[in-house]
This record gives structure tokens, sequence and C-alpha cells, in this order.
């Protein structure tokens, strides 16, 4: 009887045994189900980060080829504002020339001294020359600026750009 018993325990420890190493393997087997779960929900949302970055670098380009395209349709639309002007200018400034130098003359015919207005009229053909070379630098910076790459040129857009802030002030 004893080694009955004796034989019943050791059948239930090898039961005991195989139950706790079958539990084991079941465990075993549902944390690498879990880890392998975790791993896809990891790489899926490493996935949905890395289509962001790529949306947001996509809007990124986007947004600066649309600032690049406004700023090209102002520097084209500020050509020909200065170009325009320049025009104007000139036609404005030779019918003055034109008209004062016709008194000049018919002054000078009457008999009137005309050194002051010849003075007058010196001093403003110099500052007439002084604002059509401003208006000509002004508008070859434009044209250079038209030929840099927005968003390409390292900082040389922008450095025209200003450039051209500042030319247009003096002119």
């Amino acid at each position: 009887l004893l080694l009955n018993g004796a034989a019943m325990t050791q059948a239930e420890s090898t039961d005991t045994q195989e139950k706790t190493l079958e539990t084991r393997k079941v465990q075993l087997q549902k944390q690498q189900e879990k880890a392998a779960e975790a791993t896809e929900k990891r790489e899926a949302a490493q996935e949905k980060v890395e289509e962001k970055k790529t949306q947001l670098q996509e809007k990124r380009v986007e947004n600066i080829e649309k600032a690049c395209e406004a700023s090209a349709q102002r520097i084209s639309l500020w050509q020909s504002k200065y170009v325009n002007n320049q025009a104007q200018l000139e036609r404005v400034t030779s019918k003055l020339y034109e008209v004062t130098e016709k008194l000049i003359t018919r002054s000078l015919s009457a008999g009137k001294d005309t050194t002051k207005l010849e003075e007058a009229l010196a001093a403003f053909k110099l500052k007439v020359a002084t604002l059509k070379s401003e208006n000509n630098k002004l508008v070859a910076a434009l044209e250079s600026a038209q030929g840099l790459a927005c968003g390409e040129s390292e900082g040389a857009y922008k450095e025209a750009i200003r450039t051209i802030q500042n030319q247009a002030k003096v002119a």
C-alpha cells in the first residue's frame, strides 16, 4: 500500500509538473502574443508618425512654393511699376525741359535775367538724373531677384528682396 501510495504520489507529482509546464507554455505563448501585438501597434504608430511627417513636409513645400509664386508676382509687379514710372518721368521731364528752355529763350530775347531759372533747371536736371539712376538700379535689382530661385538660393533671394526694399526707399 505504501508503494502504491508512493507511486500515486509520484504520478500525481508528474501530473502536477506536466500541468505546471503546460500552464507555463500557455503563459509564455500569451506573453509572446502580447509582445507581437505591442510590436504591431508600435510599428503602426511609427508608420502613422512617418506618414504625418511626410504630409507636413509636403504641406511645407507647398506653402513655400505658394509664397515663392506670390513673391515672384510682387517682384514682377514692382518691376513693371518702376519701368512705367520711369517712362512717365521721362515724358513729364522732357516736356518740362522743353517748356522751361522756351521760357528761358523768350526771357533772354526780352532782355531779362535768367540765371536763377537756368540754375534751378540745372539743379532739377541733376535731381532727375539721380532719380533715373536710382530707378535703373532698382529695376536691375528686380531683374536679378527674378533670376534667383526662391527657397533654393541659400538666403540670396531673401537678401535680394531686402536690397530691393532698401533701393525702393531711395528711388
